[in-house]
């Protein structure tokens, strides 16, 4: 039985989009329609998808931006800690010089 060209760009579309040919088949028996045009489609049709492989996983690396926030935020704690120190030592000089124990 001759396919009609919509009924074959169907089952090319809905192979190729990863149906198999048994729910295929089963589609278009419950629409009325002859079972045996998806046989005779595919095989008319190259049996391997269309559709384009997935690419390639990309090899991860160092994500820099977290490299640099972390070096950042060890900058800005060594920062405050300094700065802490600096500041503890002064209020306890200038509390010295005042004659003020500490």
């Amino acid at each position: 039985m001759p396919v009609d060209e919509s009924l074959r760009k169907w089952i090319t579309d809905n192979y190729n989009a990863g149906f198999t040919p048994e729910q295929l088949r089963t589609t278009l028996a419950e629409s009325g329609q002859d079972p045996a045009a998806v046989d005779e489609v595919l095989k008319a049709s190259p049996q391997t998808p269309l559709l384009p492989p997935p690419p390639a996983p990309k090899k991860k690396g160092i994500n820099w931006t977290i490299v640099v926030v972390i070096f950042i935020l060890g900058l800005l704690v060594g920062v405050l800690f300094f700065f802490n120190t600096v500041i503890s030592n002064l209020i306890t000089a200038s509390a010295g010089v005042a004659g003020i124990r500490t």
